[in-house]
């Protein structure tokens, strides 16, 4: 009735991926250092793939930076293991 498949994987995702690239010295901040990094790299993936959508120049506000972009570059090169779907 009950499946405990859910909090299996979120335990390998969670802590045996941090814990396995740990140097295992302080081994519970390097965990969470990971899963940070793993997050914003998520993040910063799904940022390049919505702003490589888009035709044209954006302009980031209040900085005076500009940046052009391509339509139909919305793949990475690399794919990174990370936590989107």
């Amino acid at each position: 009735m009950y499946s405990t498949k859910i909090g299996e994987l979120a335990h390998n995702d969670q802590i045996k991926d941090g814990y396995c690239r740990s140097n295992k010295n302080e081994a519970a901040q390097q965990i969470l250092l990971y899963n940070g990094r793993q997050h914003a790299l998520g993040i910063w993936l799904q940022t390049i793939e919505a702003l490589s959508k888009v035709e044209g120049v954006i302009v980031v506000e209040d900085s005076g930076m500009e940046m052009l972009t391509v339509l139909g570059r919305s793949t990475p090169r690399r794919v990174l293991k990370g936590l989107l779907p």
